[in-house]
């Protein structure tokens, strides 16, 4: 066989359906080449024995996770048959453009390995606006469960919050981050209502901007209203308020529980005042 050039309607991948796709196969050696609106990229074979395949993607938009901004409960979504991981082969995949929905979630990396019953996922790298983000993860079968630990650390976590559905509610200068999250599911059958876990964060200059989308995101800091917040300190804040309430160090440490954050501890300062927003936490600098 020379090549084969198909042309296929739409195909159903994961979930995910894919129309107009257009799919090249070619040997010597062998290599897969997939484009539509949503996809454009290729699979290659390994050149020898016990080399990984290679995934590249020059873009793939998906639909937004569920649960990526909400926490309601969400039923369980297990496949019929297990999937015997041990078969399946190691795996580079490289996405050069990811879009979740309408929003740009950067580019991509990170690498499937089989070891025994369990895959784990290797030297996983991630880059959105000015953060950047590495972890590493693992899933097992019978029963399916996921484990995943990121590692952030850049600038503007807004970024982050606005390509996640959040909108721009948070900017900052510095921000450092740490999550581990698990699932009682396959990957790719993630929801937070079903997730355990913990993230840690630490910010510096930046602001909490007070907006029609920001609640979400303040009430995951413990601020349901900026402007209650400033009454509350019986401090005239208004000038600030017009454009979001300023800080120079916020931290937090949280836990995650079927999707209930719980805030184990939490601190913040002003540029004037060095005001500790939670000073019951016994936040130290």
């Amino acid at each position: 066989m020379r090549e084969l050039d198909l042309e296929i309607g739409a195909l159903n991948v994961g979930g995910n359906r894919f129309e107009q796709l257009r799919v090249q196969l070619a040997p010597s050696p062998w290599r897969l080449a997939v484009s539509n609106p949503q996809l454009d990229g290729r699979l290659e074979w390994p050149a020898g024995s016990g080399q990984p395949y290679r995934l590249l993607l020059e873009r793939l938009q998906l639909p937004r996770p569920e649960g990526s901004g909400k926490a309601e409960a969400a039923p369980p979504q297990d496949d019929p048959e297990p999937i015997d991981i041990g078969s399946l082969p190691p795996v580079d995949i490289r996405i050069a453009s990811l879009r979740l929905g309408d929003e740009a979630f950067g580019s991509w990396q990170l690498g499937l390995r089989p070891a025994g019953s369990r895959m784990r996922f290797e030297g996983l790298e991630g880059r959105v606006g000015g953060l950047s983000i590495r972890g590493e993860g693992v899933w097992q079968e019978q029963p399916a469960s996921t484990e995943l630990t990121l590692r952030l650390q850049g600038d503007d976590l807004g970024d982050l919050l606005s390509a996640w559905g959040n909108g721009r509610v948070l900017e900052s200068e510095r921000a450092e981050g740490y999550l581990q999250l698990a699932w009682p599911q396959r990957p790719w059958n993630f929801a937070l209502a079903r997730s355990r876990g913990e993230l840690q964060f630490a910010l510096e200059d930046g602001r909490i901007i007070d907006s029609g989308s920001a609640s979400n995101v303040l009430r995951l800091f413990g601020i349901l209203n900026l402007n209650s917040l400033a009454r509350r300190l019986k401090l005239d804040f208004s000038d600030l308020l017009q454009s979001g309430l300023a800080f120079d160090r916020l931290s937090g440490r949280y836990g995650l529980e079927r999707g209930w954050r719980a805030p184990l501890s939490r601190c913040g300062s002003r540029a004037f005042g060095q005001y500790d927003h939670d000073r019951a936490a016994g936040c130290r600098r």
